[in-house]
């Protein structure tokens, strides 16, 4: 049934299903005596028939493209056994809906879930040294990076603060993100990190960000509109290729290194700071740099010039959070919020 061979005589890994596996499949925790604690690259990839599979409690390591393409895969059980992931281990298996990452995982290659396009939660066991799990998005274990997000999830996202580095592919084939939100924290976009998110029309850069990997937007084929909040990145190549025909980069008239007519490909648009003085907060909001700040964009009886003047977030409701005048025992004027 499996191919496999035996690892400095003591143990095994499993190679190979040369009969394709299909339905259930349960892995032996023990061949020829010797424990099965590794399987090895492409072992089960495009078993396209497989349905479920039982890890031992002996395995170790799981490598990689292991079950890549496994795409009727829809449960996996990974035991607290295994400490690596290898990259794309779990790649395009279209099946799963949700993975558990168990504590002892100390490793997980690049692109190990990418592409698992109903896959929507990626958890990680309390006790994990290494990773974290937020809202079901992949994290390091400080939170300083984003790992990967599910790409079976639907519509915005908003990378949470404390973020510093978006890794490599970390949304990349993510069809149905609509909207990214990157925090001022953020100072590198990894390789291919929004590669191929075709619902993306529109993206804006913080000014923290002082590098973007190659292709990084590449094939964003929905993408008309790029925004920088601060000085040009350093930038791979082919970041923002087969971006919308109608492309354009804005930049604010503070900034410097990029070029006019074109930048990278693409033509470039300057946004005055004197004529518009709340471009940067608008944009950082996602809302236009020219968007009118009378208005009171969610009913919350609170305008947009409001919210900028006390530096609150326009899309949170505010109506209970102005500041109230209050005196204190002293008969001292003062604001609280």
């Amino acid at each position: 049934m499996f191919t496999y061979e035996v690892v400095e005589g003591t143990s095994i890994e499993i190679t190979d299903y040369p009969e394709k596996a299909t339905g259930d499949v349960v892995i032996p925790a023990d061949i020829e005596g010797l424990p099965v604690t590794g399987i090895g690259r492409r072992a089960f990839y495009s078993c396209t028939s497989l349905t479920s599979v039982s890890i031992p409690n002996s395995v170790i390591s799981i490598g990689l493209h292991a079950f890549n393409s496994c795409t009727s895969l829809t449960s996996v059980t990974i035991p607290t056994s295994v400490t690596s992931i290898g990259n794309s281990a779990f790649g395009s298996c279209t099946g799963l809906t949700s993975i558990s990452i168990p504590s002892s995982v100390t490793s997980i290659g690049s692109l190990a879930f990418q592409n698992c396009t109903s896959l929507t939660s990626i958890m990680v066991e309390q006790g994990n040294v290494a990773y974290a799990s937020l809202d079901g998005v992949l994290f390091s274990i400080d939170r300083t990076e984003i790992i990967q997000y599910p790409t079976g999830k639907v519509g915005a996202y908003t990378i949470p603060n404390g973020v510093t580095s978006i890794g490599y592919g970390a949304f990349a084939l993510s069809p149905n993100l609509t909207q990214i939100t990157i925090p001022n924290g953020v100072i590198s976009i990894g390789t291919a990190a929004f590669y191929s998110c075709t619902s993306l029309t529109s993206v804006t850069i913080p000014n923290g960000v002082t590098s973007i990997g190659n292709s990084a937007f590449y094939g964003c084929t929905n993408l008309a509109s790029t925004y920088f909040l601060g000085n040009a990145p350093v930038i791979g190549s082919s970041v923002f290729s087969q971006a919308n025909e109608n492309h354009i980069f804005y930049y604010l008239d503070t900034s410097t290194g990029f070029t006019s007519p074109t930048w990278e490909g693409y033509p470039t648009q300057m946004i005055n700071t004197a004529t518009y003085p709340a471009a940067a907060w608008l944009l950082s909001s996602n809302h236009s740099y020219d968007t009118n700040l009378v208005q009171d964009i969610n009913g919350d009886g609170v305008s947009l010039l409001m919210a900028y003047a006390l530096k609150l977030n326009p899309n949170e409701r505010l109506g209970n959070r102005l500041p109230k005048v209050v005196f204190d025992d002293a008969n001292t004027l003062s604001m609280k919020y």
